[in-house]
């Protein structure tokens, strides 16, 4: 994984709120899709998604089964999309990454792997596959238009949602001109008993930040801030439901969330930190031995296509790595180009190596024994 545009390689954040299991078929499949021309190529919007022999083997399959770690009304959305430009009906299985993790394992060591595809938000996961053959690599139909960071080099996974960590305020509390921008701002003395986040050990998305803080300011940050008194919660929803209440003022949130809560109506606004946006992506991965190849290589073509990227706008309002796909929009705004971010990616090495020793220290410096 490399720089992007001035990109930080710092830390990431590699898992993502847990859901329960929810099987669901997509679509109604049995003949090719609307994006599907004359020639038999999948072709959206001018981009050349499948050619005409990959869909009609992928139509012959007639299906892909996904085993996601995706929140469903985000995989649904995405599933749903694809079905009606291709035709191939979507199997979906819901579990959250650390389970599909274990159940994967399990299926593959007794050859019984039933996934075509895997969506799941753990680096050190999708690594794991690739090491022990259960990853097949694909080169995807847009793999020029992938930065490096956002794709393991022979192709075994790709980076298909770019979760981001920032700062979120309610509007009818905090005037827009005094919301923080950055991590500094957070320590401003008015902030006192009024931020909420997550416990560094809450899951990628909290480690990804904690992380980022002490490696970037020092361990004294953690102090500095563990001072502010700040509420600490083991999710995301719940952190935004005390925002949108007015039961804090400010919170160091997944900006997709919040963005999400404002298009519904809700008082609160996201930020992008001037000074670092650690981020969480969701990761795609074909598995070998699939029972349905094709189709899997036409999912895969099409989640890293721009087509993909306005499924994700619309489904999540969340960043696409594919560089030609427009940035989200909230409330009909557009968001800043990704290129204008700070965003703070992954080094697998200090993520693994020093999660148990700083998540440890850092329930000591917060006081927290949950």
């Amino acid at each position: 994984m490399g720089r992007h545009n001035g990109v930080r390689r710092v830390a990431l954040s590699l898992t993502a709120a847990a859901v329960l299991l929810v099987p669901l078929a997509c679509g109604t499949g049995g003949g090719a899709g609307d994006s599907v021309n004359e020639a038999g190529e999948l072709v959206i919007d001018g981009e050349l998604v499948a050619d005409a022999a990959l869909m009609e083997a992928a139509l012959a399959e007639g299906s892909v089964t996904v085993y996601s770690g995706v929140p469903e009304s985000i995989e649904a959305t995405m599933q749903e999309e694809f079905t009606a430009a291709t035709g191939i009906d979507v199997v979906n299985v819901r579990l959250p990454s650390g389970q599909l993790y274990e159940r994967i394992l399990t299926e593959h060591g007794s050859g019984v792997l039933e996934a075509d595809v895997v969506h799941v938000s753990d680096l050190s996961f999708v690594e794991d596959f690739r090491e022990s053959g259960i990853s097949r690599p694909y080169e995807v139909a847009a793999w020029d238009k992938i930065p490096e960071q956002y794709r393991q080099d022979e192709g075994h996974y790709y980076a298909m949602i770019i979760g981001m960590m920032g700062f979120a305020y309610n509007t009818e509390l905090v005037p827009a001109e005094e919301a923080p921008r950055t991590w500094a701002d957070l320590l401003d003395p008015k902030w006192t008993n009024e931020i909420a986040m997550h416990h560094a050990g809450a899951g990628g998305s909290s480690w990804s930040w904690a992380l980022f803080q002490r490696q970037a300011f020092g361990e004294e940050y953690w102090q500095q801030l563990a001072a502010q008194r700040p509420a600490l919660y083991p999710s995301t929803a719940a952190i935004t439901e005390e925002l949108v209440r007015g039961e804090v003022s400010i919170a160091v949130n997944h900006i997709g969330t919040v963005n999400q809560r404002q298009e519904e109506g809700a008082p609160v606004a996201s930020i992008y930190p001037d000074d670092g946006v650690t981020v969480f992506p969701f990761y795609t991965v074909q598995t070998e031995g699939s029972s349905s190849p094709a189709a899997a290589d036409v999912l895969q073509n099409w989640t890293m296509s721009t087509a993909g990227a306005r499924a994700l706008d619309t489904a999540s309002g969340e960043y696409h790595p594919n560089v030609d796909a427009v940035p989200p929009t909230v409330l009909d705004e557009q968001q800043p180009p990704i290129t204008d971010l700070d965003l703070i990616v992954a080094d697998e090495q200090d993520w693994v190596g020093l999660r148990d020793e700083w998540v440890s220290e850092w329930n000591r410096i917060y006081g927290y024994t949950g």
